[in-house]
């Protein structure tokens, strides 16, 4: 998001910026506009910024947490030895 507002030519502290998150894509870039998310198009414009540097950059600081991978073989390994499967679920959309 840092990005995207600075792209438009503005700047924003980052605890503002992370109280904008939680109710989309859509929403946050609006509050990030403040008064000028009226303008239709700018709203439009700066969705389709955010979601391109997005996809490509959605991993850039992702990092697992310690003992993550500890547990997770953990969870695999079952009593009769064979290896349970694994899936994630996330509540992110994309």
């Amino acid at each position: 998001m840092p990005r995207c507002v600075t792209s438009a030519g503005r700047s924003c502290p980052d605890e503002v910026i992370a109280s904008y998150v939680g109710d989309g894509a859509p929403i946050l870039i609006q509050r990030a506009l403040g008064a000028e998310a009226a303008d239709e198009a700018l709203v439009r414009k700066g969705l389709e910024f955010f979601l391109s540097y997005y996809r490509e950059h959605k991993l850039d600081h992702t990092t697992v947490y310690g003992g993550i991978p500890e547990a997770l073989a953990a969870i695999r390994a079952s009593a009769n030895g064979a290896p349970r499967q694994l899936a994630v679920l996330n509540e992110q959309a994309g």
